[in-house]
């Protein structure tokens, strides 16, 4: 049973007429050609239900595959609205009418309906290769062509998201998600809230990334116990849910975590992205994040707010002359915490102007970058020799970094 359908109408209406009876819709859209829009009236006399709603739409050339796709793209979301219908609510039966009309119905109306019919059989005079003989037709149902169309919808979101286009990714998979049958629907939901936990991720929002990714990925293990080719993704989000998990509950671990975020997320900017000025920019923040750490776990000093009665009381007037801000807080910068490091005997700050040279030449590149006070990008050069100098100064293993997963629907 179908609440709308759209019919081709050609030269015979006895399929027509047998579809129409066998589904009786409450809305009927007829598409003609010019030279068959009269036989409408002859069909609907012959309707055992008649329809509620009687709709038209002629094509001016029942030839012509871009005027016929042209006048049924143009015209009929208007019918739809006009008489308030869904397009999942449509049923297209492309049975009548030219070759060309059934064609351009299909193109025109699969990115949105989920049903199609068909009348054919299997007695056809003209020794089996005319039309059907009538009172053998047979009505062909395809209720969803979205259940095996999202192959190709399903490769866009794995190249989105390996990509780092998170966002698009979940606009994919959710108008995806919203076309095929509901029997697949939990199979996109469990994959939306993967990729929307790894999108809040990305933007550093670690709580609702955690929910996120938590929640796909307990329907991944249930869905893994029957498609054993998602195993690898499993153990992988997995490992990645303990880093969150880490992240939003241990503050003991969490700083350092961050800092292995920071270079992270700078390296899916530059190598996923070729965004070299948003890679360095979270570089710095991360060198900067390393002299944060270390003062607070070493120290008990917020570079946010720094307490003077912390400070070696050689530096405490300086500090307090230079840094004060107007809301009476010493707040300090990068190569000021390393400074305070070095002063209180940390290894860190010792270490930091044993390789200032280098450090403050690859700054400087950084401070006159687009991103942040200059006008000059930066190139694949110097965030690789940035990238290799934090990674050598904070020690971190390639391995120790957070990598997201290369999906593969």
């Amino acid at each position: 049973m179908a609440k709308a359908m759209i019919v081709t109408v050609g030269g015979s209406q006895n399929p027509i007429i047998h579809s129409l009876n066998e589904q009786n819709p409450e809305y009927v859209i007829f598409f003609a050609s010019q030279e068959t829009h009269s036989q409408i009236v002859q069909i609907y006399d012959q309707l055992k239900a008649k329809p509620k709603i009687i709709e038209q739409i002629i094509s001016p050339n029942a030839e012509d595959l871009i005027s016929c796709y042209r006048t049924l793209s143009e015209e009929l979301p208007k019918v739809l609205a006009r008489n308030k219908l869904e397009w999942h609510e449509l049923t297209v039966d492309y049975t009548g009418g030219t070759k060309t009309m059934s064609a351009a119905i299909v193109l025109a109306t699969i990115d949105k309906s989920s049903s199609y019919s068909y009348v054919g059989g299997k007695e056809r005079n003209k020794q089996g290769m005319g039309v059907v003989i009538n009172g053998k037709e047979t009505t062909l149902y395809l209720t969803n062509p979205w259940d095996e169309l999202g192959v190709a919808e399903r490769v866009k979101v794995n190249t989105l998201f390996n990509t780092a286009r998170y966002t698009t990714a979940i606009e994919v998979i959710g108008q995806l998600k919203a076309k095929v049958s509901k029997s697949q629907q939990p199979f996109y939901e469990m994959f939306e809230d993967i990729i929307r936990g790894y999108d809040l991720w990305d933007k550093f929002q670690h709580n609702k990334a955690r929910e996120h990714l938590y929640k796909g990925l307990e329907k991944l293990k249930l869905y893994t116990i029957g498609e054993r080719r998602f195993e690898g993704l499993l153990h992988h989000i997995q490992k990645d849910a303990e880093f969150l998990r880490k992240i939003v509950e241990d503050q003991n671990e969490k700083r350092k975590l961050m800092v292995l975020d920071l270079i992270a997320n700078a390296k899916r900017r530059a190598e996923l992205e070729n965004k070299y000025d948003d890679a360095v920019a979270r570089l710095y923040r991360a060198l900067e994040k390393v002299s944060q750490v270390r003062l607070e776990e070493g120290f008990g000093i917020r570079t946010s707010d720094v307490d003077p009665k912390k400070l070696p009381e050689t530096i405490r007037d300086e500090f307090e002359k230079k840094y004060k801000s107007p809301d009476r807080k010493i707040r300090i910068p990068l190569e000021v915490g390393y400074k305070l490091l070095k002063e209180m005997g940390d290894f860190t700050g010792t270490r930091f102007f044993e390789r200032y040279d280098e450090i403050r030449k690859l700054l400087n590149i950084r401070n006159n970058s687009i991103l942040a006070h200059g006008d000059s990008p930066v190139d694949q050069t110097t965030y690789q020799q940035m990238l290799s100098l934090i990674m050598d100064f904070y020690q971190v293993k390639e391995s120790e970094l957070p990598v997201f997963p290369d999906l593969r629907l």
